[in-house]
């Protein structure tokens, strides 16, 4: 499937102690690579054409039933992809899977096989040896993450644009 670079999408965020965390994290990788700036999340699933008011109080109403969650964290990994350069792989959980399937009314192609949980420390391309180095000098992980938001994105990949347009707490 070709990459959707315009629409809006479904990203987790994390409870408050946890967003701190990781963005010193990700702060560290942007001392070493200058990449996008974009919030820390956990995308949930996407892309979605068209939000409109009727998705928005949907998601909002899905959110208002749901309590917030535990992830794993796997470790630090890379790729070659510009959008998963350097991230923190996630487990792919029973609670995470369900949990997704909660919003699949708003995105049905979004329920992709291919998903692969994770959060995103930079974007770009950079040198694996490079990537491999930094990663040897990052934070030791937390255990588990909690998530505790919801939020609907507006991207735009050509103008390096992520844009929250609502964020729901759990």
């Amino acid at each position: 499937m070709e990459r959707v670079s315009k629409a809006f999408w479904l990203w987790c965020q994390f409870a408050d102690t946890d967003m701190e965390f990781l963005r010193n994290i990700q702060s560290q990788v942007n001392k070493k690579f200058q990449g996008p700036k974009f919030e820390i999340h956990l995308t949930l699933l996407g892309p979605i054409m068209i939000i409109d008011k009727e998705r928005v109080r949907t998601v909002r109403q899905k959110c208002d039933k749901l309590n917030p969650f535990k992830v794993y964290p796997l470790g630090y990994s890379f790729s070659s992809s510009f959008f998963t350069s350097l991230f923190i792989e996630i487990k792919k959980s029973k609670n995470l899977s369900n949990f997704r399937k909660e919003f699949s009314d708003i995105s049905p192609l979004g329920l992709r096989t291919n998903y692969m949980p994770h959060v995103s420390l930079m974007y770009g391309n950079f040198q694996k040896d490079e990537k491999r180095k930094l990663i040897t000098n990052l934070l030791g992980l937390r255990k588990s993450f909690t998530i505790d938001k919801v939020c609907i994105v507006d991207v735009n990949e050509d103008n390096f644009v992520w844009k929250i347009t609502n964020r729901f707490n759990l």
